[in-house]
Parts: C-alpha cells; sequence; structure tokens
C-alpha cells in the first residue's frame, strides 16, 4: 500500500470517529437538558439556600 492510501484511510476513520463522538455529545446534552431544567426550578424558595 502506498502512503498516501494509508493517509487517506487514517483521515478518513478520524472523519468517521468524530462525527460518531459529536453525536454522542449531542446525545448526552439533549438528555441532560431536563436535569438542568429541573434543578435551575427546583431551589426559587427553597430554604437550605437561603
Amino acid at each position: 500500500m502506498s502512503p498516501m492510501i494509508i493517509m487517506i484511510m487514517m483521515v478518513i476513520g478520524l472523519g468517521i470517529l468524530a462525527v460518531a463522538s459529536g453525536m454522542l455529545g449531542l446525545g448526552v446534552a439533549f438528555a441532560a437538558v431536563p436535569f438542568l431544567v429541573f434543578f435551575l426550578q427546583y431551589p426559587k424558595n427553597h430554604p437550605a439556600i437561603y
């Protein structure tokens, strides 16, 4: 195999990994949104804060 083909395969593999990890990161971020809303609403008049 020529070095150029190996390089292209590495770039394609890295691109696939980047897209997959980006999708995972977005999934985790979207899954955390309801919990963030819960935590933001919870302590409005909570006695432990004051």
